[in-house]
């Protein structure tokens, strides 16, 4: 039988040993420089390697500081739709004033919506899309979008993300639905992260630590990195602490730095500065080589972060030849500068300023070319036509949900008025009673706009039914379901209200309506959900693809689809604001219709048809991926 005291020696030793190789292995981790904790470049990153051959590891975003961004963004968006609504009634009132009371009332409701909608989806898209990936909340906190690559955010990829934002913040603007995916993510990605190929990092400060003065003598480390590490977070947390336990604690400090007696808070504060002043210029003391490299070099990494600091990719764009070769000539000079760095040992301060310096001008160098306006006559030739006939089974899919529901919910309220409260809201109900017992009512009386006017109208509709294809896109995201859901939704309202006008013998009332709008803006509807359905798909079938990759491969195609969508209904908008409600025969408008009807037929049956497609069936994407 053993000795207890033996069996404990065995276990102490066994412990020590293991301590030891704990030890050991922090020291060599410290040593590499890779996963020191006083190490800003040893925390949760992004690695990627750029064709300057160096590595670069951009720090990754917490779920904490991206909370509190988009908390900031939510209020300064608020604070923009506030400022928005009191000047839209002020203008209105010096409207009123000029022209009479309709002008001011037709000037809120065009500029209104307009507004608003701007504010909701176009805040987030502008500022990541052209303000170098940060929002101003992001800016405050420094934090920033990249592309998964490290690349500037490019405007697509920025779209994705505003768009599957409204996704992230269910239920409601909780953001729960986000937050879980961050929390799951190895990169702390958002469903709009993964759908775009995008990952927030940290965008800290970088500046280079100042050298000192030739001949002068360098400040020293007193303390371990573990003390050192101990006494700052000591100092981090010292308010927070109840008196008592402050004070105990700050006297073991005390004691521990054999500080002379009577020392306070403010001393340990003196020691931590001067710790970090000596760490900030640890090159100068036992490294020759870091010293030389840092002395030789630190004035040509200073002028070039300037010059980085004020680019931005517009100017990037303007380039002359000579002045993108001087850049990329600079680019790699620093990116080597970079590697010896680590070979070296230099400090880690000045690391994380090479490691900054080098992230952003790779950002900026390698930005992909063109704008947002770029190959749109190509888009509009070509690449949207044969992205729908290539995705024909989304838009049949989506076609059916839509209209088949609409069929379904028709023939069930046709002549049966007890399934009205059921299938169809008590305001479409109310409407048709009223049609029905004013013969000379169109669908625009019942809708009470003829205060409105056709320019509010229009603006009303536009935004409103933009929103809605949006709503429909993003929502294909959860397993195309979400997309699924909004069009058996719309197709059952649509019956519904269909078969109420009938019931009461006033079914060429809203026929009339529908007709010269009608064809531009529910193929819209349609598209928009077989965008979110083809979307979705990436969690389904990804095929050799991770769904990660799934998701960001097809949503290239998606945002081709629905900006179909957005197109069509930009069409149909002014349609429906002007030629629905002419007082002219309802003939004109079926033939306003009809000749819609034509020109979609044959704009997606065969606008942008190569002869080779008409044999085969639908072709590859003009970038030639298939879709």
């Amino acid at each position: 039988m053993t000795d207890p005291l033996v069996k404990a020696g065995r276990s102490a030793a066994a412990g020590e040993r293991a301590a030891t190789q704990l030890r050991g292995a922090r020291a060599e981790q410290r040593r590499d420089g890779s996963a020191s904790a006083a190490d800003p470049l040893s925390f949760g990153v992004l690695r990627l390697d750029t064709p300057e051959q160096v590595s670069l590891r951009l720090p990754l975003a917490g779920l904490g500081s991206r909370f509190a961004a988009l908390l900031l963004d939510g209020l300064l968006l608020l604070c923009i739709a506030l400022v928005g609504l009191i000047a839209a009634f002020g203008v209105a009132s010096f409207a009123d004033g000029l022209w009479g009371e309709d002008a001011g009332r037709t000037v809120v409701l065009v500029v209104l919506p307009a507004w608003l909608f701007a504010s909701v989806w176009g805040y987030f898209f502008y500022f990541e899309a052209f303000r170098d990936g940060a929002t101003p909340g992001k800016r405050r906190l420094g934090l920033r979008v990249v592309q998964d690559g490290g690349e500037a955010l490019t405007w697509r990829a920025a779209a994705l993300r505003s768009l599957l934002r409204i996704v992230d913040l269910q239920p409601g603007i909780s953001g729960l639905l986000g937050g879980a995916f961050m929390l799951l993510h190895p990169r702390a990605k958002r469903l709009g992260d993964l759908v775009a190929g995008t990952v927030v990092v940290r965008d800290l400060p970088h500046s280079f630590p100042p050298l000192p003065e030739p001949g002068a003598s360098p400040a020293v480390k007193r303390l371990d990195d573990s003390t050192y590490e101990g006494l700052a977070r000591f100092l981090q947390r010292a308010r927070g602490l109840a008196p008592p336990a402050r004070e105990k604690l700050m006297n073991t400090w005390v004691k521990a730095l054999a500080l002379p007696e009577g020392a306070g808070l403010g001393d340990l504060l003196d020691v931590v500065r001067e710790e970090r002043d000596a760490r900030a210029n640890e090159h100068v003391v036992s490294r020759g080589g870091a010293a030389s490299l840092v002395r030789a070099r630190q004035a040509r990494w200073v002028a070039f972060q300037k010059l980085v600091e004020r680019l931005s990719p517009g100017r990037m764009r303007r380039f002359s030849d000579t002045q993108a070769v001087d850049f990329a000539a600079r680019l790699r000079a620093v990116s080597a500068d970079l590697a010896r760095s680590r070979t070296l040992g230099v400090n880690a301060g000045t690391r994380w300023a090479l490691e900054r310096l080098v992230a952003r001008a790779h950002a900026l160098y390698h930005r992909p070319v063109g704008g947002l306006g770029a190959g749109f006559d190509a888009y509009v030739r070509e690449g949207l036509p044969r992205a729908v006939r290539a995705r024909w089974r989304e838009v049949a899919l989506a076609s059916l949900a839509f209209y088949g529901s609409g069929i379904v919910v028709f023939a069930l309220v046709q002549g049966r008025f007890e399934m009205e409260p059921v299938l169809v809201s008590a305001g479409m109900v109310d409407r048709a009673d009223l049609a029905a017992a004013n013969p000379d009512f169109d669908y625009r009386d019942t809708l009470g706009s003829a205060w409105i006017g056709s320019g509010g109208l229009t603006s009303f509709v536009l935004f409103n039914n933009v929103q809605v294809a949006f709503l429909a896109f993003a929502a294909g995201a959860l397993l195309g379901l979400g997309s699924l859901f909004m069009m058996l939704f719309n197709g059952v309202m649509l019956g519904g209200v269909m078969a109420a006008f009938s019931n009461r013998g006033v079914f060429d009332n809203i026929l009339a309506w529908i007709a010269p709008h009608g064809p531009f803006e529910l193929t819209a509807i349609t598209l928009a959900g077989a965008a979110g359905l083809h979307l979705g798909g990436a969690v389904l079938s990804p095929g050799r693809l991770t769904r990660g990759a799934a998701f960001a491969s097809r949503a290239v195609v998606s945002l081709r689809i629905l900006g179909g969508a957005v197109l069509l209904l930009l069409l149909a908008a002014p349609l429906e604001g002007f030629v629905a409600p002419a007082r002219v025969d309802p003939t004109v408008k079926h033939a306003v219709g009809l000749v819609c009807c034509a020109l979609l037929v044959a704009y997606f049956g065969w606008v942008g048809r190569k002869p080779s497609e008409e044999i085969r069936g639908p072709s590859p994407l003009p970038d030639g991926r298939n879709p």
